[in-house]
């Protein structure tokens, strides 16, 4: 016998799983160390970062219930409650801290690689696969796993954090497929029901996590028909009825939820293309060329070919450019060539088909962007199965001569090393926005995206002038992905030019980003509140609804509407707006000032002290709620809160005498405003009569308050 197949019996079947179990983890911890401080990218804002619903606090099932919602929220829901709900989890335990969603992507893609062994090699095991080939079951399932697991290319689905939902798929994917290799392999009926089940609740957690789960129903049909077939186990009736039922219900259930969630996939399918500068039959054609450039990114990933955007030409016929011909006929001939050679290498053409069925999705006529490595994260996990079937195989062929398996071993060698510094040097890319978007500009320059983003990263560190030349350069070479993508670049330079003092300029670019999409709620938003800065009312409240109407759930939108009816005199329409716009972290202090001067105009002043007390306690800093909460307690009678809050606003404004001044201007001048509305016969005598008992010289700022009181208005 071979010393390959000596390995096998030299270690027990546990120990044999425990030793490659050691060394993925060993490998994985080792080549994504460096990911755990990697920062937030992208699309992590709009799903995670600034997604309040998946910020989960308590664990009660109303809050988890919102989580588990989350991707039906906002203006591009999806729905993968698994993945929201992991990441809801995730808040709950370290809020924004990157280091836990880290530790899960990565603790995801462990797992994923493990069943992804145990399915290789039970899959070597079976009566179809010939008996040298499962003699050397250990050593490829390790072998294969390990190429895959630790390629560069899946540092897009485990170190880009909202790729968690390719990952999480994945995962579920290779375990449902392991479930249902291994009941259909049982010979004990209890078992392979509870192994069924188990397989079913696997891909149901897998659609949960991404719809393109979907085609795993291909991929066990795949595995039956070529993997499975002609296996003794147990009863034929019992099993095929058990087959059917679980691909039934998974069929079922997989078509009803997409249904459910997608509403109508045919209209939603094409009506997705009108937001895209190609055709679904340009997108069909265009990505026979993107897969053949996914397998030439899985047999030579090198670090300078890796990006996370590709420029790529759309192709618009079959011969612009010619590649196209080239590329579907290669497609074809190799999937007709594997369909052909099945009967004699079954394991060899399930690999390679797995990899084109898993892209038929997200690689054919769906309205989705043209290239993104993290697709290749379920169609690539059998990809490198044949080559680790060749690699032992020559490895035992040449046995006798230890200088060619020197060779062999050497090469094996370089080629796991090769992959591991490249993922680790990829792993240094996604390290903060600069240098993900420095990375991506050198490997595709000549990418509207990349200069949009790129200007974001600018005027991020206000270095405006370079943003301002990004943005035009992104405009200038008019390549977007998506004409969204076009307005905000539109929009972005309209905020860069209203910092700069330039409102009229700021005016025609928000225009020009609602002219290229209509639902470009930033800026319809922002115009609005130009608008409104300008004396235009007429057109604001239309702007806001329009915005509102795109998505209801934007907190700025609504906090708009809220400030608009408040300064029209109707504050109960404005609670409502300021009721939505309340979990923004960012808008939390203003919502909860504004709300209480709607509570006040109501005249229901506990409720608005109650308001103000809890602005206090968010901004001890800010003066605006205190000088309400003084004007409420002054009303109200009760003047010992009232002179509190007047000794504490004095600790604040007497800090700097042209803050005092400026307050009690502010009261004064601006104080009548119905969004303001603050009574200065309430508020001046609490101050004079503060600071008269302090006993302290304060260089005019007594005498001035002073004056301002009539002479009869006094506190008794």
């Amino acid at each position: 016998m071979n010393d390959v197949a000596d390995g096998d019996k030299a270690l027990s079947p546990c120990r044999q799983e425990l030793f490659a179990f050691t060394v993925l983890a060993v490998l994985l911890l080792c080549i994504y160390g460096n990911s755990f401080d990697c920062s937030w990218h992208f699309d992590d804002a709009a799903n995670i970062t600034n997604n309040t619903a998946i910020h989960l606090k308590t664990l009660s099932w109303n809050h988890t219930k919102q989580v588990l919602l989350a991707g039906h929220l906002g203006a591009h829901a999806s729905p993968r409650p698994l993945a929201y709900l992991s990441f809801g989890l995730n808040y709950f335990c370290d809020g924004l801290d990157v280091f836990g969603y880290h530790f899960v992507n990565l603790s995801v893609h462990f797992v994923a690689s493990l069943f992804l062994f145990l399915f290789i090699r039970n899959a070597l095991s079976l009566g179809t696969v010939t008996q040298r080939d499962g003699s050397r079951a250990y050593h490829v399932a390790l072998l294969a796993s390990v190429l895959w697991a630790i390629h560069p290319i899946q540092t897009q689905a485990v170190t880009y954090i909202v790729q968690r939902m390719t990952s999480l798929s994945g995962m579920f994917t290779i375990m449902s497929l392991y479930f249902y290799l291994k009941a259909r392999t049982s010979l004990c009926n209890f078992r392979a029901a509870f192994l069924f089940i188990a397989c079913l609740l696997a891909f149901l957690m897998a659609l949960g996590s991404k719809e393109n789960a979907l085609l795993l129903l291909l991929s066990l049909g795949l595995c039956e028909a070529l993997l499975i077939k002609g296996i003794a186990s147990w009863s034929p009736g019992k099993k095929w009825a058990l087959f059917i039922a679980v691909i039934g219900i998974a069929a079922v259930i997989g078509f009803l939820w997409i249904a459910l969630t997608k509403g109508n996939v045919l209209s939603a399918l094409f009506a997705g293309y009108d937001h895209r500068p190609f055709t679904w039959w340009q997108r069909l054609l265009t990505e026979s060329r993107v897969v053949l450039f996914y397998v030439s990114l899985l047999l030579y990933p090198m670090p300078d070919r890796l990006s996370l955007v590709h420029g790529f030409q759309i192709s618009t016929s079959l011969l612009n450019p010619v590649s196209t011909l080239f590329s579907v006929l290669l497609i074809l001939g190799i999937v007709g060539v594997l369909i052909v050679g099945a009967k004699k290498y079954p394991l060899l053409s399930f690999s390679f088909l797995f990899f084109f069925v898993n892209h038929l999705l997200e690689s054919t006529i769906l309205p989705l962007e043209l290239v993104y490595e993290h697709r290749n994260y379920i169609p690539s996990m059998l990809f490198f199965v044949p080559f680790a079937m060749g690699f032992t195989s020559l490895l035992e062929r040449y046995q006798a001569k230890r200088g060619m398996r020197f060779v062999l071993c050497l090469f094996g060698a370089f080629t796991l090393m090769g992959f591991a510094h490249a993922t680790f040097e990829r792993n240094r890319a996604w390290k903060t926005p600069e240098t993900l978007w420095f990375d991506t500009i050198k490997k595709a320059p000549a990418e509207s995206r990349v200069h949009h983003n790129m200007g974001a990263v600018y005027q991020g560190r206000d270095q405006l002038a370079k943003a301002m030349a990004e943005y035009e350069k992104a405009l200038s070479l008019n390549n977007y992905p998506r004409k969204a993508e076009e307005a905000a670049t539109y929009f972005n330079l309209g905020n860069l030019h209203l910092d700069l003092g330039n409102p009229g300029r700021a005016e025609v670019l928000y225009r020009e980003a609602v002219r290229v999409d209509p639902n470009c709620y930033p800026a319809l938003n922002s115009l609005a509140v130009l608008y409104e800065s300008e004396g235009n009312k007429d057109a604001v409240l239309p702007l806001l609804t329009k915005a509102f109407e795109v998505d209801p759930q934007n907190s700025h939108t609504t906090y708009n509407l809220g400030l608009f009816h408040l300064k029209n005199g109707e504050p109960e329409k404005a609670v409502p707006y300021f009721n939505m716009a309340t979990s923004d972290r960012e808008l939390h202090h203003s919502v909860l000032v504004s709300s209480g001067v709607a509570y006040k105009q109501m005249g229901q002043r506990g409720k608005a002290a109650g308001l103000f007390e809890r602005a206090v306690l968010a901004n001890p800093r800010d003066i605006t709620p205190r000088l309400h909460l003084v004007e409420i307690y002054h009303a109200a009678g009760l003047k010992g809160r009232a002179l509190d809050q007047g000794e504490s606003l004095l600790d604040i404004l007497l800090t700097d005498k042209n803050l005092f001044y400026h307050t009690v201007d502010f009261i004064l001048q601006k104080g009548g405003s119905k969004e303001i509305e603050l009574s200065g016969d309430l508020i001046i005598p609490i101050l004079h009569h503060t600071m008269s008992k302090r006993g302290e010289i304060f260089d005019g700022q007594l005498s001035y308050l002073k004056k301002l009181l009539d002479k009869d208005r006094k506190i008794e």
